[in-house]
């Protein structure tokens, strides 16, 4: 910027030299000194725009450009239970206490704006590696079968290494962070006795605590005093008095999409993030026996696999179409629970209880629910002149875009839900 002020000095020195040569020595010496001034503007021009650039647009590193003033939040991490190809990972135990890693990572748009990662990781205490397990699946890590193989330390197989604040065995999952926002959202339809019978059930079986589960959003289409009453009566049940958040009204009738996405736009704003889970269930499903004893065990598990590549996470047992063909699933199992995965090509779409990732969820799917267009409406009567259309119905038979689409779905073992209607 200096050099700029000096710059414009000179060309306003010269510029008044100009017009005294040209009084002294006539216009063709004033012509060429002009040309010499043009030019010499023209340079000035340059490297005031050279100046800016350099100023504004040149390249920050993330630190300056968006890490200035920016917040570090500590991320806690477990770290993996790695095991040879063909065996499968079971950890049951984490370390209450982290370790320092030791490693902050900038803030940046991918992510998020709001703070850096400072990541804690807590350590395996149980790490175990069952064999001959049939949910178990082949692994590329080809370090595994030669390190667990043989029993050998650290040293005997890196004898050369420096000191590290890590171990082969015990390597941090950065990417899965320990807990993530989860909510569920519930959509009901003027079934007030059906609501309360699952509200009962997901009470004595712990859903709300066992899933850790910040709130419950409650979408009463048709709203009514007695959904109303239902609410004010649980709303005491549950750990935190205001843990049930009721939305809805009278005239209000939205399809399940909308509702998945209401409830995602919902959780953004009560966790300030984009990165939450979303546990939804229609208002007559309910908490099996058999899932009772485990679902800390399903919830921790599922929290993990929805951060490695898998969107929506049903916790029901594949649907035939799946079951029939083992060319077209595969086993994905997450901290010792044998998940089944598949694809959204080869499975169709259900209104199951499923655990979605709200930002995969309002990125992809999300505008095919605001599409107020006859199309969607379909063939049913009413449908029509009600401006509603059967999301589940849409999904299947292609006019939203889930069988032209290549998302792992996973799929629960066996049922952890069974259908229960009260209201007819």
């Amino acid at each position: 910027l200096h050099l700029t002020v000096v710059i414009d000095q000179l060309y306003h020195a010269l510029h008044a030299m100009v017009l005294k040569i040209s009084t002294f020595f006539g216009f063709a010496a004033g012509y060429l000194a002009a040309n010499f001034i043009r030019n010499l503007n023209d340079s000035t021009l340059l490297i005031k725009q050279y100046r800016i650039l350099s100023v504004s647009d040149e390249p920050r590193s993330s630190n300056d450009q968006i890490t200035k003033n920016v917040k570090t939040r500590e991320i806690h991490v477990d770290s993996m239970c790695r095991c040879p190809s063909g065996d499968l990972p079971n950890s049951t135990t984490i370390a209450q206490i982290g370790n320092d890693t030791r490693i902050t990572q900038p803030a940046s748009m991918a992510t998020g704006m709001q703070h850096s990662k400072h990541f804690i990781m807590h350590r395996s205490l149980d790490c175990e590696c069952i064999k001959n397990s049939h949910h178990a699946t082949k692994s590329p890590d080809n370090f595994l079968s030669k390190y667990l193989k043989h029993r050998i330390d650290d040293k005997e197989y890196c004898p050369n290494h420096h000191p590290s604040n890590f171990t082969w065995d015990q390597m941090p999952d950065f990417g899965v962070e320990q807990d993530l926002p989860l909510f569920i959202g519930v959509l009901s339809y003027e079934s007030p006795q059906s609501l309360a019978a699952a509200l009962e059930n997901w009470r004595e079986t712990d859903l709300f605590q066992k899933s850790r589960a910040q709130k419950i959003f409650v979408q009463l289409n048709h709203r009514s005093s007695q959904d109303d009453e239902v609410i004010q009566k649980f709303q005491y049940k549950f750990p935190k008095n205001d843990s049930i958040v009721p939305l809805g009204s009278l005239v209000e009738n939205i399809n399940v999409g909308s509702a998945i996405g209401k409830f995602c736009r919902k959780a953004e704003i009560i966790s300030n993030s984009p990165d939450n889970r979303l546990l939804f269930l229609e208002k007559d499903w309910h908490v099996t026996n058999n899932a009772r004893d485990v679902l800390s065990s399903i919830f921790r598990s599922l929290n993990a696999l929805s951060q490695r590549g898998v969107p929506i996470i049903r916790l029901m047992d594949p649907l035939p179409e799946v079951r029939r063909k083992a060319s077209i699933k595969w086993n994905c199992p997450a901290l010792g629970i044998p998940w089944i995965c598949t694809l959204a090509h080869q499975q169709r779409w259900a209104n199951f209880p499923s655990v979605i990732d709200c930002n995969w969820y309002l990125r992809y799917l999300e505008p095919f629910a605001l599409m107020d267009d006859s199309i969607m409406y379909g063939c049913r009567r009413g449908f029509q002149d009600s401006r509603y259309f059967d999301w589940e119905e849409a999904m299947q038979d292609g006019r939203i875009a889930w069988s032209e689409s290549q998302w792992v779905i996973a799929n629960a073992p066996s049922n952890m839900f069974v259908h229960h209607e009260v209201d007819q």
